[in-house]
């Protein structure tokens, strides 16, 4: 994770307001993210500086699915 925090899967604003937007990629000090207006997809790069993050990504970006135990079979 880098120190701003911010991580591909997170929902982000920029700082002065605006949309929310999900970040798709990031390098060092710039986020690349993709948001949805009036039913049109937009895309932007953003400096880190720029941003806030408004929550984490679903589960975080990297996270294994879990599974649950198999269920016991009710005939034995």
């Amino acid at each position: 994770m880098n120190e701003d925090g911010i991580q591909v899967g997170d929902v982000v604003e920029l700082a002065a307001g605006g949309p929310a937007m999900t970040v798709q990629a990031r390098s060092q000090n710039l986020v690349y993210c993709a948001w949805m207006t009036d039913g049109r997809l937009h895309q932007g790069t953003f400096e880190t500086a720029s941003l806030r993050r408004l929550r984490t990504g679903a589960a975080g970006a990297h996270a294994q699915p879990t599974r649950s135990p198999p269920a016991s079979d009710p005939s034995r």
